[in-house]
């Protein structure tokens, strides 16, 4: 998530217990639920773990590299907050999160890489920042129809899985 009045990114503190021993930061992110589509998994996650009311602006990446999780896809999508919503990140702890805040990239660079649960907000977040990753637009026919079929995978619907 970036906030463009300043183009700060949300950094969520994750709990111990979710992130191998220790506190440590990653983007907002999760499971899609049942019947759920990656677009309104991404705006319930944002506001579950970071308490921020998001939009979705678009796609950074999609990446099924993961070799301890061969068979997860993980979608990267750029979201912002929504306009006239509060910006105040959470800072009650709970099973979602530890807390969140908002990080200006130049911050990235102080934490270790160790301080991070994955690589993604340093790798990510810089590129963002630069210009050099764009979202590609959800409103593209592409997504709308990865979307439906997520939406009917999740919710369990016969036949989705073949298509």
């Amino acid at each position: 998530c970036r906030r463009p009045s300043d183009g700060a990114f949300l950094l969520v503190n994750e709990p111990a217990g979710l992130s191998g021993g220790r506190p440590r930061y990653w983007l907002p992110a999760g499971r899609v639920d049942r019947g759920e589509s990656l677009e309104e998994a991404a705006r319930r996650e944002c506001f579950e773990e970071a308490g921020i009311e998001v939009r979705v602006v678009g796609v950074l990446r999609f990446m099924v590299d993961n070799m301890s999780a061969p068979n997860v896809m993980r979608v990267a999508l750029l979201t912002e907050p929504v306009e006239g919503t509060d910006l105040e990140p959470k800072s009650v702890p709970d099973f979602e999160s530890v807390g969140a805040m908002w990080a200006p990239v130049e911050a990235l660079r102080q934490l270790e890489d160790s301080d991070y649960r994955s690589p993604d907000p340093p790798r990510l977040y810089p590129k963002v920042a630069s210009g050099a990753l764009q979202p590609e637009p959800i409103d593209a026919g592409e997504f709308r129809d990865l979307e439906a079929l997520m939406r009917r995978m999740t919710a369990g619907e016969r036949g989705a899985e073949a298509e």
